[in-house]
C-alpha cells in the first residue's frame, strides 16, 4: 500500500480552497453526482444544521501520496446532538445526512485505491478517537477486500446495503431495445400508440442552460409533489417538500447547469408539462434523479416513455453509460440493468465515550425490538442511523 497522509479541513475556506484539485479528482471516480465538489459544497450551503439540538462541523479529510497528489476524499462532518456542551454525542457522518436527497455518499476514491483509502482513514481515526463517538460509514462499493476491512474492525455493524442500477449503451437504440424482453417492449408500443389513438400527441424536450433551470425546476417541484399525492401505482414520497430541500436543489442544478451538466428531460403536452425528470452529466455517463408527473396522464405510462425518451437521447449524445439511480423497483428492473451495490456501517470509536454511545445504541436497538418507536429512540444517533 502507497503512504498516504492525511489531512483534515474544519473550515469553509478549506473546504472552497480544494475546489480546484477536487474538480480535477472527480475525472478518476465512479460518475456519481454525488461525489462531485458542487453537490457536496451546495449540500452544505443549504442543508447543514445548526441548531441548538443538533449542529453539524465541517470534517472533511484528504489523502495525499509522497507527491502531494491527492489520493482521496472523506467529505465528512461531525454532528454534535445536542449541538452544544460536554455530553453531546458526537457523530462522523459524511456530507449529505438527508433522507432520500443525497443517494449515495460516502469515501472517494478511484475504485483500484477505495480499500487503501478507507484503511488509512480509519488507522487516522482510531488514532484521534477522543475527537468522535460513532461513524457512518456509507457507500461503501460491495468488494471482498472492503468486506473484509470493515469485518476486521472489532466495533462495526453493517447497517443497509443499497442497490444502484445502470444501462451500458450500445450505439442505437434499435440495438438497445433487441435486449429487452417481450414484456417490455410491448409496453413500449402500448406508452406510445396509446395516445395516438386517442389523439394525443407528446413532445420531448430537453432543459439544461442556466436560464432554462429555474423555470424547469419550477415545473418540477409542481409534478413531484402530484406525483406523491397520487392515489393510484406506487406510493412515492415528496422528497422535496421543504422549503430548504428545493433550495438546494435550485443552487446545485444552477452549479451544473452552469457547467452544461444539467438535463432536465420533459414530456409535453401542447405548452404543457405533464413529466419530467431530471439528469446530471458526468463525463460519458448520465444520472437519472428524481421525476415527476401529472396523475391525469399516469394511464399513458408517461414516466415509462420519459425514461425511454431519456435513454434514447443518452445514445443519440454518444454516453457510455445511463444511470437509472437507486431503489430496486420494477421501473428500474424492467430494462435489464446492471447492479453496484454499496453498503453502509456503522464503526464505535475506541474510546470510553463510544464504549457509553454503543452500549446506549444496543439498548435502543432492545428497546425498537420490544416495540418502542424507532423514530424516538434513534433520533439521537443520527439522521442516517440504521
Amino acid at each position: 500500500m502507497t503512504a498516504l497522509t492525511v489531512e483534515r479541513i474544519e473550515s469553509l475556506a478549506g473546504f472552497r480552497a480544494i475546489e480546484h484539485e477536487w474538480r480535477a479528482f472527480e475525472e478518476r471516480l465512479v460518475p456519481l453526482p454525488f461525489g462531485t465538489f458542487d453537490w457536496n459544497l451546495a449540500w452544505w450551503e443549504h442543508m447543514h444544521a445548526a441548531k441548538l439540538g443538533v449542529r453539524d462541523h465541517l470534517f472533511i479529510h484528504t489523502f495525499r501520496n509522497r507527491e502531494r497528489e491527492l489520493c482521496g476524499i472523506a467529505p465528512m462532518m461531525r454532528t454534535r446532538r445536542p449541538g452544544v456542551g460536554p455530553l453531546s454525542v458526537r457523530q462522523l457522518q459524511f456530507i449529505g445526512a438527508d433522507p432520500n436527497i443525497t443517494e449515495i455518499r460516502g469515501v472517494l476514491a478511484p475504485p483500484d485505491t477505495m480499500t487503501d483509502v478507507v484503511k488509512v482513514l480509519w488507522d487516522h481515526l482510531r488514532e484521534h478517537s477522543a475527537d468522535w463517538d460513532w461513524l457512518q460509514l456509507s457507500g461503501l462499493p460491495a468488494s471482498d477486500g472492503l468486506n473484509q476491512t470493515v469485518e476486521n474492525i472489532k466495533s462495526s455493524h453493517w447497517v443497509r446495503d443499497v442497490s444502484n442500477f445502470y444501462l451500458e449503451l450500445p450505439a442505437t437504440w434499435a440495438e438497445f431495445k433487441t435486449q429487452l424482453s417481450r414484456n417490455v417492449k410491448e409496453s413500449l408500443r402500448k406508452c406510445y400508440n396509446a395516445p395516438k389513438r386517442d389523439g394525443v400527441t407528446f413532445d420531448f424536450t430537453v432543459q439544461q442552460s442556466p436560464s432554462e433551470a429555474g423555470p424547469a425546476l419550477d415545473v418540477f417541484f409542481r409534478l413531484h409533489e402530484a406525483r406523491a399525492s397520487a392515489t393510484e401505482g406506487v406510493k412515492h414520497g415528496n422528497v422535496f417538500r421543504t422549503p430548504q430541500a428545493r433550495q438546494f436543489l435550485i443552487g446545485v442544478c444552477q452549479r451544473f447547469a452552469a457547467r452544461d451538466a444539467l438535463r432536465v428531460f420533459q414530456l409535453k403536452l401542447g405548452d404543457r408539462v405533464i413529466a419530467t425528470r431530471i439528469g446530471f452529466v458526468l463525463r460519458d455517463s448520465l444520472y437519472l434523479y428524481y421525476s415527476g408527473y401529472d396523475p391525469e396522464y399516469g394511464k399513458y405510462s408517461v414516466m415509462t416513455t420519459t425514461v425511454a425518451e431519456a435513454i434514447q437521447y443518452a445514445i443519440a449524445q454518444g454516453f457510455a453509460t445511463i444511470n437509472l439511480s437507486t431503489g430496486n423497483d420494477i421501473s428500474k428492473q424492467r430494462w435489464s440493468p446492471r447492479e453496484l451495490i454499496y453498503r453502509d456501517a456503522m464503526l464505535w470509536s475506541p474510546s470510553m465515550r463510544g464504549a457509553v454511545t454503543r452500549h446506549a445504541y444496543g439498548f435502543a436497538r432492545e428497546r425498537i425490538q420490544g416495540g418502542l418507536s424507532r423514530v424516538r429512540i434513534l433520533g439521537a444517533f443520527g439522521r442516517s442511523a440504521g
